[in-house]
């Protein structure tokens, strides 16, 4: 029989598939093939799913049981594209993964929620043999580390690691027994006063006091701002014409911009603060501060419109990717009325993952004006465009007339935290008190 034909049917008949016909089907055949999943592929697939309902349920990351076997545990995490990234890890003979604690414990006292637990739970041997503890491994305190005693009489003293700030030894005073303990992404500060763990830096990402002398890079961090027109303005004693010894003077034509924010990730908390007093009498839109420009929408905006002030901010709902569907965005818009023409204001925009809020407070006055709170769920997107200060960005022209344009008047204590700001830190930034970390 030719190759282009096989045998078909009962009755015997032929069906003819030609020569693009054979090799369709050898392409399908060896895609078969190709595209069977292993044991070890398909255990992964198991496993990247488990992970993603395991963010979900709990709205964060972290370590869970495998779902088919808790001799092993997930670290579940997400990835820059928020794709689903965990790695797999072992448990020591014996113990079992409790996603309670979470932490691999003895297999008799060990919870297999959510994970098959594999039979038997503990080693049987045969003969039967007494459960023998072994002894601790035996941990000696790093040469040269620094120890102190807890603040309250625990009957342990602290020591530092000093090859790792995120780990601790904690020896017994009675026997002299010591401890390895992790802090996890936590530090462990040691001082006559306090032996902890310790949250890091709760400063600002950025700082512009406008102190002399120029050019008026970010007080922390040491990054470069580039500055074009800024002039410096110093106040007179006894005047009121500001709160500070000097601010940032605008004419309408310098601005500022850090090109470190380009592309920054902003995360799921932020706050953002700045005093200012404006000297346009116009109804000109004039931007503050934003992390956009003419050509890149901002994902946080402030600007001032005669005696208005407009806040703006934007937030991608992160639970979308987890439904599959296109995010949503959660548009935050407030505007502040008839603010004094000769007199500071201050601004504060916190936003804690849940609420985007303002506050502003005239300096002349006292007043404190409080702005709606708006229910945003996510996290604030990243922009192309670095922080810009003074700048504007609408560009926007009717018959040769510019209806927007960059920034005129008096700037100062411009603060932009990774985080969200209590409200009785707020009065202190209210206060004039900048580089906030407790």
């Amino acid at each position: 029989m030719h190759m282009s034909e096989m045998e078909g049917g009962k009755d015997g008949t032929m069906i003819k598939l030609g020569q693009s016909g054979l090799k369709v089907l050898a392409i399908v055949v060896v895609l078969l093939g190709h595209f069977r999943l292993s044991e070890a592929d398909w255990r992964d697939l198991v496993a990247r799913d488990f992970c993603k309902k395991c963010i979900e349920e709990r709205q964060g990351v972290g370590f869970f049981e495998d779902p088919d076997d808790c001799r092993f545990f997930l670290r579940c995490d997400l990835g820059p594209f928020h794709e689903i990234i965990f790695q797999r890890y072992e448990c020591s003979p014996g113990t079992l993964f409790d996603r309670a604690i979470p932490a691999c414990v003895h297999c008799n006292n060990a919870s297999c929620v959510g994970s098959k637990a594999p039979e038997p739970r503990c080693p049987v041997t045969d003969p039967p043999v007494p459960m023998t503890v072994p002894p601790p491994p035996v941990i000696s305190i790093a040469a040269g580390a620094q120890c102190c005693k807890a603040r309250f009489d625990t009957g342990y003293t602290y020591c530092e690691e000093p090859r790792n700030s995120h780990v601790y030894y904690r020896k017994a005073n009675v026997d002299g027994f010591v401890q390895r303990v992790s802090c996890g992404h936590l530090i462990f500060s040691v001082n006559p006063n306090r032996c902890e763990c310790v949250p890091p830096d709760l400063g600002p990402v950025a700082l512009y006091t406008f102190e002399v002398p120029r050019p008026f890079d970010s007080k922390v961090g040491n990054f470069m701002t580039d500055t074009q027109g800024v002039g410096l303005h110093a106040t007179t004693a006894g005047s009121e014409d500001g709160f500070d010894e000097f601010s940032g003077q605008f004419d309408g034509i310098g601005d500022m911009e850090a090109p470190l924010f380009s592309g920054y990730d902003w995360g799921t908390s932020l706050t953002v603060s700045f005093f200012y007093k404006t000297d346009a009498r116009d109804r000109v839109l004039r931007a503050i501060l934003a992390n956009g420009n003419c050509d890149i929408p901002p994902t946080f905006l402030f600007v001032t419109q005669g005696n208005d002030l407009h806040c703006e901010m934007d937030v991608v709902d992160r639970g979308a990717f987890f439904r599959k569907r296109i995010p949503k965005l959660c548009k935050y818009s407030d505007i502040f009325k008839q603010l004094p023409e000769d007199s500071w204001v201050g601004v504060v925009t916190t936003f804690n993952s849940l609420k985007i809020h303002t506050r502003v407070k005239i300096m002349k006055t006292g007043e404190i004006r409080e702005g709606n709170s708006t229910l945003c769920v996510g996290s604030v997107p990243a922009t192309l465009a670095p922080l810009n200060i003074g700048r504007d960005l609408y560009c926007i022209k009717q018959n040769g007339r510019s209806l927007a344009g960059n920034f005129v008047g008096k700037l100062d204590q411009v603060q932009i935290y990774r985080r969200a700001l209590e409200s009785w830190e707020t009065d202190r930034v209210l206060a004039e008190e900048v580089n906030i970390r407790t």
